[in-house]
């Protein structure tokens, strides 16, 4: 199961690079302790990625909170992640936590994805 799933996330990976560019959404400003939203769009079958930067800091990762239905996310490293969207149109949501450190301290934040899969 284990060689599956890391399968699955270099197909992914692989695969994000050019499907990115068929993905639409907003850029977050991480806020220590906030929950916040993003709309994003994508077509069926294709990739968004997402890169974990922070300027003046060090990016320390992403915790799954809640997994799409319609489609798959996984993250491939602390600093990188991607979501999937699935063969049918219509909405989907996940929810993932982003770790962050600056100046030796820790900092969390909430970003709560709302999808539209399109034709």
């Amino acid at each position: 199961m284990a060689r599956k799933m890391l399968a699955w996330l270099a197909f992914l990976v692989l695969t994000t690079v050019s499907a990115a560019a068929e993905c639409r959404y907003g850029p977050v400003t991480f806020c220590d302790g906030c929950t916040l939203q993003r709309s994003i769009t994508v077509p069926r079958n294709e990739a968004c990625e997402f890169v974990g930067y922070i300027q003046n800091g060090s990016f320390r990762g992403f915790d799954v909170v809640e997994r799409p239905k319609r489609g798959s996310f996984g993250v491939h490293s602390p600093t990188f992640a991607a979501y999937r969207a699935g063969a049918k149109s219509g909405a989907d949501r996940f929810v993932y936590r982003v770790k962050w450190e600056v100046g030796g301290r820790p900092h969390v934040a909430t970003i709560v994805n709302t999808v539209t899969i399109t034709d």
